[in-house]
């Protein structure tokens, strides 16, 4: 004998979660028995911002989001890859592996439950908001959006800054001793009173080549040190009248030099000063990993990008240490414009499944080969079943993806339809519509509270009443009707 079903299998709106069985994701309010949203609504937003819920009762959506987490070996908390900030910029929103070469590291989320899996999406941070550089030392001044590599910020530097992260003071010129690099926003000259300058487009005696903007009319009415004079100065009316100006020569911040301060310290430590070294540049502590030179500006062979973070993959002799070029072609096992796509290319990441907390008992769902790119998004292909979901970089692996800003798991609570009576029909994501007496929903398991029989037939009829008393309103399904009256049986 088929006993009632559930009171209410859906609660009735969001904001009503817990008193029933699956939880109303909707954005005007559920159907009880069948999970479809009413009133026109449709499926709400999930988190992180972005991913709503789908499917027919709206269960599927991302399942990772504030569920246990931890790591071995870290830093940060493990949370922060499921805090439903997605911000690849902040770095106080990521956690970080922190494994060591030839070892393993990795991080776990636990979902509570057996969940059906479908697809994972991992955010991988690249600076935190408004830092730069090698190892994200440098900050862009009032700049959130500046470039985390060269630290190039898109609009105008803000309180007359200029240079590199608009870092640069317009009161000062740096490293240069008469500042004919200087492109600060100075504009007034330095006598009493403080003559003010006027564009240089009107004169002719100096080209726009001289000028350290490219041209005169980039220059604007700042000034500038044209022509090899002390200091920088101006014009201030056309009659070529000219005033020096109150700009002075400052020492760059610590970790940089050059002029215009456009060069960083690439030193094995990291708080090295080295501009106060001399020559300026040079590293006392030695080279940082893959830097070499006079003032460890250069990549070693064998490694090219900006940051000498890449391994060149040629048939003999070394790659083009910016772009990764092989002139005698690719090894073999590697292809493309810089030889960093192949068969022979190490596992940055695993992704694993699986129902107990050790991660080597856990089943591999999907990997990703060679660098992950700061700032990338990695969206995984990840068919599985289970209660944990993992990630897994070894230390060998190169450039491997070690840092979490965001790890979203696409799927749904899975359902077991094997304790389902053979006339009641099932699917993994609400289960049973009906189960034998004595077993409750939504997968026929021991322990059906029978007392929940007469609200549940009552619940029925109203509902089916409202159904098809409503003017206007669609006609329920054969399903949908088959369902109540599987729900009203025995009243």
């Amino acid at each position: 004998m088929l006993e009632s079903c559930h009171p209410c299998r859906f609660d009735s709106s969001s904001a009503s979660r817990g008193s029933c069985i699956f939880p109303c994701r909707c954005t005007d309010g559920c159907d009880q028995v069948t999970g479809q949203c009413v009133d026109g609504g449709t499926c709400s937003d999930g988190q992180p911002r972005g991913y709503k819920w789908s499917g027919e009762a709206c269960q599927i959506g991302n399942v990772a989001f504030n569920k246990n987490a931890n790591q071995s070996p870290g830093q940060q908390s493990a949370s922060k890859a499921v805090d439903g900030i997605t911000l690849t910029q902040e770095y106080d929103h990521c956690t970080v592996l922190s494994g060591t070469p030839g070892t393993q590291s990795w991080w776990m989320v636990d979902f509570g439950g057996n969940y059906q899996i479908s697809r994972v999406i991992i955010y991988h941070t690249a600076c935190k908001a408004g830092y730069f550089g090698w190892r994200c030392r440098f900050r862009c001044h009032k700049c959130p959006t500046c470039d985390a590599i060269t630290g190039k910020c898109p609009s105008t530097c803000q309180d007359n800054r200029w240079g590199v992260g608009c870092m640069l003071s317009s009161d000062c010129y740096y490293d240069n001793e008469k500042g004919e690099r200087y492109m600060g926003r100075k504009s007034k000259g330095y006598i009493s009173g403080g003559r003010k300058c006027i564009s240089w487009t009107w004169q002719t005696r100096y080209p726009d080549s001289w000028f350290p903007d490219g041209s005169r009319s980039a220059a604007g009415k700042y000034c500038r040190n044209v022509g090899g004079a002390d200091r920088p100065w101006c014009y201030y009316n056309t009659n070529y009248n000219w005033v020096y100006c109150r700009v002075d020569r400052c020492p760059c911040d610590s970790g940089r030099f050059g002029v215009n301060c456009e060069k960083e310290c690439h030193c094995n430590d990291e708080n090295e000063n080295c501009q106060n070294n001399s020559p300026k540049g040079r590293c006392n502590s030695g080279c940082a990993p893959h830097f070499t030179g006079s003032t460890c500006q250069e990549c070693e062979d064998g490694h090219f990008g900006v940051f000498c973070d890449g391994t060149c993959h040629c048939s003999s002799g070394s790659c083009d240490k910016t772009t990764g070029h092989c002139p005698s072609g690719c090894a073999t096992g590697w292809s493309g414009d810089n030889c960093q796509t192949g068969s022979q290319q190490p596992s940055a990441f695993t992704l694993s499944v699986g129902n107990s907390s050790d991660v080597n008992d856990h089943t591999q769902c999907a990997s990703h080969n060679g660098a992950v790119a700061a700032g990338a998004t990695v969206n995984e292909s990840c068919t599985a079943t289970g209660r944990y979901l993992s990630f897994s970089v070894k230390g060998e692996a190169e450039n491997p993806l070690t840092t979490l800003c965001e790890v979203v798991v696409i799927g749904h609570k899975y359902i077991s339809c094997q304790r389902c009576p053979s006339t009641s029909s099932c699917d993994d994501v609400i289960g049973c519509d009906a189960c034998e007496q004595g077993k409750k929903q939504p997968d026929c398991t021991q322990g059906h509270d029978n007392s929940r029989n007469s609200s549940a037939a009552a619940m029925g009829k109203r509902r089916i009443r409202q159904v098809e008393g409503a003017t206007g309103s669609r006609s329920p399904t054969p399903a949908y009707r088959r369902f109540i009256r599987i729900c009203m049986r025995g009243a």
